[in-house]
């Protein structure tokens, strides 16, 4: 997934993925809302079922359907305003496949169909003080990007305890029939580390965060020079 907000994937990307869709499973695992990755699935062509909001959304990419979601609980959610009501930064939540844009001001409650909430450009020195605030909320996980818009600033994904990537590799597993020692993740970001931690094999990004490729059994090169669609050509298997 490309790590710029309105960037699409290389067109070597695109070739790559449709060459091979139909001979693996080929699926996106993004922190993207659905509403803010759609445009790239679509590109990609993309057609097995790919996971979105950071692991609280499995969506069936033609049809548009959801096929397994968590939310995030009522009682979490009230817990969550309250936090982010002491700031200004800008709030996104997904509730199904959409999402709405409000400053913590316009708020009055949080829908309970939210299954992620981002607070958006959170800066530097101001990340952790958030972090802290968030971090007594039971039931809840809480992930860090890198902002699109801030330099050396953070975004913050919060998700159900049981909708990380980690848990949606799983069910995307069980959905695809797939066992979770056969599959490959790829990624470069914070919210990575959950998604290694239930691959058989871990890919790094040339482009990754430094915590991420300590973790990975291999590191590639960078999305600017389409290490992505390097990775598959050389490297992906056809499933028999």
């Amino acid at each position: 997934m490309p790590s710029i907000e309105k960037s699409m994937p290389s067109a070597e990307l695109v070739k790559v993925t449709n060459s091979f869709k139909n001979k693996v499973h080929l699926c996106a695992a993004t922190g993207r809302s659905w509403q803010k990755a759609k445009d790239i699935i679509l590109a990609l062509g993309l057609t097995d079922p790919c996971i979105v909001s950071g692991g609280a959304v499995i969506v069936e990419p033609i049809k548009q359907e959801i096929l397994w979601q968590e939310i995030i609980n009522q009682d979490s959610l009230g817990q969550i305003l309250k936090a982010i009501k002491k700031y200004d930064y800008r709030v996104v939540y997904a509730t199904g496949l959409t999402t709405s844009v409000k400053q913590p001001n316009e708020i009055t409650v949080l829908p309970a169909e939210t299954n992620t909430v981002y607070i958006m450009n959170v800066d530097e020195d101001k990340a952790d003080q958030v972090l802290n605030d968030l971090s007594g909320i039971n039931y809840i996980t809480i992930t860090k990007a890198i902002s699109w818009a801030l330099k050396n600033g953070i975004d913050i994904h919060i998700t159900n305890a049981k909708a990380t990537k980690e848990h949606a590799v799983i069910e995307l597993c069980r959905i695809l029939s797939v066992n979770p020692v056969d599959t490959v993740g790829v990624g470069d970001g914070f919210n990575d580390v959950h998604l290694f931690n239930s691959v058989g094999h871990k890919v790094a990004m040339g482009n990754a965060v430094p915590e991420l490729k300590e973790l990975a059994d291999e590191v590639i090169d960078t999305i600017d020079n389409d290490g992505l669609a390097k990775f598959i050509e050389s490297s992906i298997k056809p499933r028999a």
